[in-house]
């Protein structure tokens, strides 16, 4: 990824998932420290952290020489790419507020892309745009949910449950089809938990 990265968008910062840099530190290094492993991963997380690079390097030090069972992992791998996961040297650069691929990870599975990569960038870009606009329509279900639906989005009843109120048409009157269409409308306000009704008929007297 890195080499990739150099190559192709040489202007371009290039920082470490801290998700995954973190298991790697857990998979490295737990089993060496044993009963130390909790201090020393806090002190690192600290030092990651470190706002400026001055408190960086001091604790960084503090790093190594308390654990030196950690060094070498500590100054052979993360040391020399700290600036690709140091807050002291990464908070100049703009990243959205993205720290992990986590959620790049999740849109992949979301939208499918996992092992699709021999589908055509035809498909692919259908798929996005397809999630791009579920997303759209959840942001404005969303929006309207918190407005006055009664005054400011009239048909809503319409717009969410049109083949419902076809049906009620065939058999209510107008002035309960009203009534009808202003609880449908309401009931875009509820907020309903599902539950597992597990009823044993047996122990239930006729």
């Amino acid at each position: 990824m890195a080499a990739a990265i150099k190559a192709k968008l040489p202007d371009t910062h290039h920082c470490i998932c801290l998700f995954h840099m973190n298991q790697n530190f857990i998979k490295q290094l737990k089993g060496k420290l044993h009963d130390e492993f909790t201090s020393c991963h806090q002190l690192f997380i600290k030092t990651r952290n470190s706002s400026c690079v001055e408190d960086f390097e001091r604790r960084w030090q503090r790093l190594i020489t308390n654990y030196p069972a950690a060094k070498s992992y500590l100054q052979n791998k993360l040391y020399p790419i700290r600036f690709s996961w140091a807050y002291c040297y990464t908070q100049t650069r703009f990243t959205a507020g993205t720290t992990t691929t986590q959620r790049a990870e999740s849109e992949n599975n979301t939208i499918k892309l996992e092992g699709l990569h021999t589908a055509s960038l035809v498909y692919l870009t259908q798929q996005i745009h397809m999630r791009l606009e579920k997303e759209r329509q959840y942001a404005e279900f969303e929006d309207q949910k918190t407005r006055n639906i009664m005054t400011s989005i009239p048909h809503i009843d319409e717009k969410f449950f049109g083949s419902i109120i076809q049906i009620l048409k065939e058999f209510l009157t107008p002035n309960i089809l009203i009534i009808a269409k202003k609880e449908i409308s309401e009931s875009i306000l509820y907020e309903a938990i599902q539950i597992s009704l597990n009823l044993n008929l047996d122990t239930l007297v006729s």
